[in-house]
């Protein structure tokens, strides 16, 4: 069974800024669950949101080493760390199969800027910016990818991702990106 209980922002690192009692209580959260399936064995994973960024080889060996003892020192060290950034070109995976009769161009002004949104039923969830002649994939996109990333390379595990409850409207809309995009993730289960 595989555990995420941490998504850690490189910048935080860059500027001391560590959400040291958000990580401590998803830590918390992650050993709870764990003990309540004493039968099972776990590998834990934390994702590391560096797509703004582009750090070497070195740069990667080092923040994992910082990670690892950082998250250790709080209680639970993470088996597997992975950075967001490889995966950010093959968002277009996903939005590629979003069918264009759901989608929804919005203009801000006061940003100067649209907004490519995907309609559903029940949301309105933001899919990319377009400014100029740059285009950024929402946090939804991404948390949709490295979603189905996980689903992808655990396919034959269970998934059980750790989540502050004020991440669960982000969360459902990233399952619900994924089934407008075609894709199932049935071992993906969320614990708040």
């Amino acid at each position: 069974m595989i555990i995420e209980y941490g998504h850690i922002y490189y910048e935080d690192i860059l500027n001391e800024n560590i959400k040291k009692d958000e990580i401590k209580k998803s830590i918390d959260i992650a050993l709870d669950y764990m003990k309540s399936k004493p039968y099972e064995k776990f590998e834990t994973v934390v994702l590391v949101d560096d797509k703004n960024y582009n750090l070497n080889m070195p740069e990667k060996k080092e923040l994992i080493i910082f990670l690892s003892n950082y998250y250790s020192k709080l209680g639970l060290k993470p088996d597997h760390i992975f950075f967001e950034k490889v995966f950010y070109d093959s968002v277009e995976r996903i939005y590629s199969n979003i069918s264009k009769n759901n989608l929804k161009i919005e203009y801000f002004k006061k940003d100067d800027k649209y907004v490519e949104f995907l309609k559903t039923s029940q949301y309105k969830i933001p899919l990319r910016k377009i400014k100029k002649d740059e285009i950024t994939y929402s946090c939804q996109m991404l948390a949709s990818l490295w979603t189905l990333m996980k689903s992808e390379m655990y396919k034959e595990k269970h998934i059980v991702t750790v989540l502050n409850k004020k991440y669960h409207l982000v969360e459902m809309h990233i399952l619900d990106l994924l089934k407008h995009s075609g894709y199932s993730v049935n071992n993906i289960h969320l614990w708040y």
